[in-house]
């Protein structure tokens, strides 16, 4: 049972938490600190630490490890599955929506703008920067090479 509630606990944030890893802290920690005393505001603020310290996402960290100390092993998978599936059922439906709506003309225009704008971010950005950074004969040379 404290697998499911692991689980739909995550869920629930992941649902929520938008705004990132720290926007999803206090949902967390209203959940395992203050609802189900499953830990100390002190064992926390040591996860949520870890949390910032480890690489990957700071919500997903902190969802593995509260899992982890609460439940071992499966609590972790519990806990980080829960928090990861609100974000990727809504993707697979915006992405079966867009794949079924996406000839419509006003979706195919702001679609191409969406795209266009990333294009130019990928591309405006590193040209920038050989820019004004690199001097000399061959510089252009190794910005195109980098």
């Amino acid at each position: 049972m404290i697998y499911l509630i692991l689980f739909w606990e995550f869920a629930k944030v992941g649902i929520f938490c938008v705004g990132g890893g720290y926007a999803s802290m206090p949902l967390i920690q209203a959940a395992v600190v203050d609802t189900y005393h499953w830990m100390s505001l002190g064992e926390f603020v040591d996860i949520f630490t870890i949390s910032q310290m480890t690489p990957g996402p700071i919500g997903i960290n902190a969802a593995t490890f509260a899992g982890m100390k609460i439940a071992g092993i499966p609590g972790a998978v519990c806990a980080t599955v829960g928090f990861c599936t609100p974000s990727l059922l809504l993707g697979i439906i915006l992405a079966n929506l867009f794949f079924r709506y996406g000839n419509i003309g006003p979706i195919r225009r702001h679609a191409a703008l969406l795209f266009g704008g990333k294009a130019a971010a990928c591309c405006g950005g590193p040209h920038r920067c050989r820019r004004h950074q690199l001097r000399g004969p061959r510089a252009l040379e190794y910005g195109d090479a980098a």
